[in-house]
């Protein structure tokens, strides 16, 4: 027994730097400002260098989370300060992410944590310029396709018709977690970067980053489409879903954070070439869904409040990008599985490389 606590005593405290997993977190920033330099000369390529606009995102970006860190802070140091009062020293758990007790590795995990914090901002103006360049070089080809594979995917109906929810208050109970999307697609990163370092935290990175490049850049430039608002904003085309527009516009578009105000200011911006906080029309695949399910992936572990709130969060996104005529139902189908499909391939890349590591030094140490 002596030995053994010897033996822990002199052990290394494990650091982020030490970890092989710790060294993919470095790489995040970098890609991240790689993807940020390839959008601005994409855009500068194609003679639109404006549609890189980084005072859309910076500062928005960095005055939430340094509002976060002094939030968390705080209520570290009151919690630490509660436990250590009553003998209770070990880590804590906030929200089912676990803390260490020490002062110094909770700060120090807060610094690792800045660099991919740092540079979202540049990301994010990278894939809203890269939706805003498809809107203007490509037109809308694919939702009258969509549409009709909804109805037959839905035996014959459209699936806004199945759900048909003419209740207002719940409508707009819907129209504010709906709006709020924006909010969490920025809070959750942040919450996940008080996480441990390891390839769980790397793994959702590298996939919140991928869901956005291949399905919303890529899959949305491929597939075309702007929504079922499109069918009522576009004069001269049948337009399905009339009932349901007219019922959400209730004789106020104008209403705070209502879906149809929301679509009519991406339309006109669409319209007038105009790049603003958001902007950039796509329906296919349903990155709101997609992200969605990357939250409740991603805390599936933990089985408490987080993982609670993430599953009520997707239900409501997938049934409100339908009954609020954002979305096709497949919009929100391939957005789903696109991001499972996403997630499990960076897993299968993580154990391979894993492997590759474990392996390569006792292959080039053996004998020959």
């Amino acid at each position: 027994m002596s030995a053994e606590r010897s033996a822990v005593a002199v052990a290394p405290a494990p650091t982020l730097l030490r970890r092989p997993d710790a060294v993919d977190l470095i790489v995040i920033p970098a890609a991240m400002i790689a993807y940020a330099l390839l959008a601005a000369g994409v855009c500068a390529a194609f003679g639109k260098p404006s549609l890189f606009n980084l005072q859309l995102y910076l500062i928005p970006f960095w005055s939430f989370y340094a509002t976060a860190f002094g939030i968390v802070i705080s209520i570290y140091y009151v919690i630490r300060g509660f436990r250590h009062a009553v003998g209770r020293g070990h880590d804590l758990d906030l929200l089912g992410i676990r803390l260490p007790a020490r002062s110094g590795d909770f700060l120090a995990r807060l610094a690792t944590a800045l660099p991919i914090l740092l540079v979202m901002p540049f990301f994010m103006t990278s894939f809203t310029a890269f939706k805003n360049l498809a809107n203007y070089e490509l037109p809308f080809t694919w939702d009258d396709s969509l549409m009709r594979l909804d109805r037959w995917l839905h035996f014959g109906t459209l699936p806004w018709q199945w759900l048909d929810l003419e209740i207002w208050p719940a409508t707009r109970v819907i129209e504010y977690i709906y709006a709020s999307w924006g909010l969490v697609l920025v809070l959750v990163p942040f919450i996940v970067s008080l996480e441990p370092s390891g390839s769980r935290k790397t793994r959702f990175f590298v996939t919140y980053m991928l869901v956005l490049i291949l399905l919303g850049n890529i899959g949305a430039a491929i597939f075309m489409s702007a929504g079922p608002f499109y069918f009522g904003l576009t004069p001269g085309i049948a337009n399905p879903y009339q009932p349901l527009l007219a019922y959400l516009d209730h004789g106020d578009l104008g209403r705070m954070f209502s879906a149809p105000l929301f679509q009519e200011y991406l339309f006109k911006a669409y319209q007038k070439h105009k790049i603003e906080f958001g902007t950039g029309i796509s329906a296919f695949p349903s990155i709101h869904v997609a992200m969605a399910t990357l939250w409740v992936i991603q805390f599936w572990r933990s089985r408490g409040l987080l993982f609670g709130l993430a599953f009520l969060h997707l239900a409501v996104i997938l049934f409100g990008s339908i009954h609020l005529a954002w979305h096709y139902a497949v919009d929100g189908y391939a957005g789903l599985l696109g991001a499972v499909a996403i997630y499990q391939a960076v897993g299968f890349l993580q154990r391979a490389l894993a492997r590759r590591r474990a392996t390569g030094p006792a292959a080039a140490d053996a004998p020959g």
